[in-house]
């Protein structure tokens, strides 16, 4: 397995942690801190690692094979977030630490569109960006918008992004219920 972002991520060199953990951590750091933790630049990497532990812990009800841990990518500029879960062989063979990219962003009320597919395309999915199929691309939805699902993996598959893409977001009217759906490469 290949472990190189950018020819030198040490898989090593930081520590790893449960997504439990992180909604912990993050639920005691808002606590702390209040509506600074949403605002403030200081708090950019919190964020992502709890939208990261959020997201894991939504693909991981969609398939339970999917038991990620994570760790705040310290060594490059991107990926923000390196997730990892082992995966047993069918044969003898040994156990497998798969590693998975995952790049963040956050679609708020300063966003210029409400549409989820626009938004991926002026972010991540610009001609600026190249991502493969090893990263994770999720799109918090952090405004309050009408969501199709049909509409958004129909944009998708007309811009062939090599990622798969996961959108996060909180239902309307409950702050503690959370929603993710992958709407490519499959709604």
């Amino acid at each position: 397995m290949d472990f190189d972002i950018a020819g030198s991520y040490d898989v090593r060199r930081y520590p790893w942690f449960s997504p439990h953990l992180i909604i912990k951590a993050m639920s005691l750091v808002t606590k702390l801190y209040g509506k600074n933790v949403e605002d403030k630049r200081e708090f950019k990497l919190a964020r992502e690692m709890f939208d990261a532990a959020a997201a894991l812990l939504g693909i991981y009800e969609l398939h339970n094979d999917n038991k990620y841990f994570l760790q705040p990518n310290l060594q490059s500029d991107s990926p923000d977030v390196v997730a990892s879960k082992t995966t047993e062989q069918l044969d003898s063979s040994p156990v497998v630490l798969e590693k998975t990219n995952l790049e963040i962003v956050t679609m708020t009320d300063y966003s210029e569109t409400n549409s989820v597919v626009e938004f991926l395309k002026q972010t991540k999915l610009s001609n600026k960006k190249s991502y493969d199929s090893k990263t994770l691309i999720v799109c918090v939805v952090n405004k309050k918008i009408q969501i199709n699902l049909q509409e958004i993996a129909d944009g998708l598959k007309q811009i062939k992004p090599k990622s798969t893409i996961y959108v996060l977001g909180k239902l309307q009217g409950n702050n503690d219920k959370w929603t993710i759906f992958s709407p490519y490469p499959d709604l």
